[in-house]
């Protein structure tokens, strides 16, 4: 698994670790600081409701307001997503559920 899935991905793939995105995370930021890029960092635990239960119920339950939701919405707003199998690449799709 860990030839196709990408290094970032963590989750259930022997040998690696969670540590090693926080570790990224880390690393991001303190480029960023040291850029002066002014960085936020927004994470949403979706234990147990990835592709179940809709986003807007979820950030509306924890109080977010309408016009950060709305922000949130435009980053995954018509997403679309590609599978690379055997090397190639197959015909974008619409991601429905899990980041949309």
């Amino acid at each position: 698994m860990e030839q196709v899935i990408h290094r970032d991905q963590t989750y259930c793939v022997p040998g690696r670790s969670m540590v090693d995105n926080v570790d990224l995370i880390r690393d991001v930021l303190e480029v960023c600081s040291s850029l002066g890029i002014n960085t936020g960092l927004i994470s949403q635990d979706q234990e147990k409701a990835f592709d179940r239960v809709e986003h807007n119920f979820l950030m509306g339950k924890f109080g977010f307001s309408d016009g950060f939701i709305g922000k949130i919405k435009v980053l995954y707003s018509k997403v679309e997503s590609v599978l690379k199998i055997n090397g190639s690449l197959c015909a974008p799709f619409r991601v429905c559920r899990g980041v949309c």
